[in-house]
């Protein structure tokens, strides 16, 4: 059978038949009928599922004039999926890792990567008594006031690698796909946001915790 696309302006042939000198029919000058008359039908799409977790099998079957689409999931391997993960939690604990920000029990924030903590024991050196904070902010400080920024730059890092590494733990360990399906749909308590009336509304606050940080 010859099939063609609705929602194209014309339909290549997959076989010999009626054409145009270019090879080509334009459906707005055909109607449906005469279309069916020579074997050409509407392709129907139906949706795929979530391709994170599946691949598919394709199957085309010819219903009411219209030639249907269809996809039967079949569950990727556990093992698939999970090394997909880690590999999320990876890539996304590099990139939060460039320039994180934390809260210093001083009362302002100051970004907390490696070349900023480099930075901040340069300025302890040197004895820089004002230094930026992430708000941009002016902030004056004591040498004192260094140590303590250095020290909660570290432990935050040796506590984000902690968390890095229980996630990784987390995902070695499930067994099944919907073990790892809610683990990237996990549903953090609730929020509130505006729907297509702009009226507010609560939903669930659906997070993926491989890249949650």
């Amino acid at each position: 059978m010859r099939v063609y696309n609705k929602n194209t302006d014309k339909i290549e042939i997959l076989k010999n038949s009626i054409t145009t000198s270019d090879g080509t029919f334009f459906t707005s000058k055909i109607d449906e009928e005469t279309l069916n008359k020579y074997g050409y039908y509407y392709i129907q799409t139906l949706t795929k599922p979530e391709s994170k977790y599946y691949s598919y099998n394709e199957s085309r079957i010819l219903e009411d004039n219209k030639y249907v689409i269809k996809y039967e999931p079949v569950e990727l391997d556990v093992e698939i999926v999970k090394e997909r993960m880690l590999e999320s939690v990876s890539t996304s604990f590099k990139e939060y890792t460039k320039r994180p920000s934390i809260m210093t029990s001083l009362g302002f924030p100051v970004d907390a990567s490696k070349d900023d903590l480099s930075n901040f024991e340069i300025g302890r050196d040197l004895g820089l008594g004002i230094l930026k904070d992430s708000n941009g902010d002016v902030q004056e400080v004591s040498l004192e006031d260094y140590a303590t920024i250095i020290l909660e730059i570290k432990q935050q890092g040796l506590l984000m690698y902690q968390k890095k590494w229980q996630k990784e733990e987390e995902i070695k360990s499930f067994t099944t796909l919907e073990e790892c399906i809610a683990y990237e749909n996990f549903v953090d308590g609730t929020k509130e946001v505006q729907d297509e009336l702009g009226e507010n509304i609560i939903v669930d606050n659906v997070i993926n915790k491989c890249i949650e940080w």
